[in-house]
C-alpha cells in the first residue's frame, strides 16, 4: 500500500501508469495532493490528536462554501442576467447537452482540490468531438491538450474501464 502526494500526482496519466504497473496492491492519492492540501492535512492531523476516530468513508471534498437559492437569485438579478428556474434541472440540463450546449453545474458545497467533482462542473456532450476544444480554448482559456474526465457510475465501471480503480477524487484516468 502506498500514498502519493505532491503536485506531480495531479497528473492522471502518470497515476494510471503507476496503478497499471502492479507495483502496489493499493494506491491512494488525496483530493488535493499539491500545496493546497497541506493546510487541510495539518488541520486534520491536529484534530486527530484530540479526537481519535476511524474513517470508514473517504474524506468528503465538499467542504467549500454553499449558497442559498435566494443569494444566487439576487446576484443574477444584480447583474441583469437572464435565467429560468426549472422544476427538473437534471432533465433540462441533459436536454441542453444533447443539443450541443455547455452547462455550468452549480450545487451544494464547493469542492476542495483541483478537480470538479460534480458540485462545480462544466458539462458537455462527450460524443461531440468539438466539446473539449470549445471548453478548453473558449471557456477555460487553457491548453488544448488538457484532459477531461468522464463521470461513470461505480456499478458500470467494468463496462468502460480495463483496470478498475475507484477514484473518488478523479486522480486516475
Amino acid at each position: 500500500n502506498i500514498v502519493f502526494s505532491g503536485g506531480l500526482f495531479q497528473n492522471v496519466t502518470l497515476n494510471n501508469k503507476i496503478l497499471e504497473s502492479g507495483l502496489f496492491k493499493n494506491i491512494f492519492i488525496p483530493m488535493a495532493p499539491s500545496d493546497s492540501g497541506l493546510s487541510l492535512g495539518a488541520a486534520l492531523y491536529v484534530e486527530n490528536q484530540f479526537r481519535k476516530r476511524s474513517r470508514t468513508q473517504p474524506f468528503s471534498p465538499f467542504i467549500g462554501p454553499s449558497f442559498e437559492k435566494e443569494e444566487v437569485r439576487e446576484l443574477l438579478n444584480q447583474f441583469q442576467l437572464n435565467y429560468t428556474e426549472e422544476k427538473d434541472i437534471a432533465q433540462k440540463s441533459a436536454h441542453l447537452i444533447t443539443e450541443g450546449k455547455v452547462v455550468g453545474w452549480f450545487q451544494g458545497k464547493g469542492e476542495h482540490g483541483p478537480r470538479s467533482l460534480g458540485n462545480r462542473s462544466i458539462l458537455a456532450d462527450p460524443r461531440n468531438p468539438n466539446a473539449k476544444k470549445r471548453i478548453n480554448q473558449l471557456l477555460k482559456k487553457r491548453e488544448w491538450f488538457m484532459p477531461y474526465a468522464p463521470s461513470i457510475q461505480e456499478e458500470y465501471l467494468h463496462e468502460w474501464v480495463n483496470h478498475v480503480h475507484v477514484s473518488h477524487y478523479m486522480q486516475v484516468a
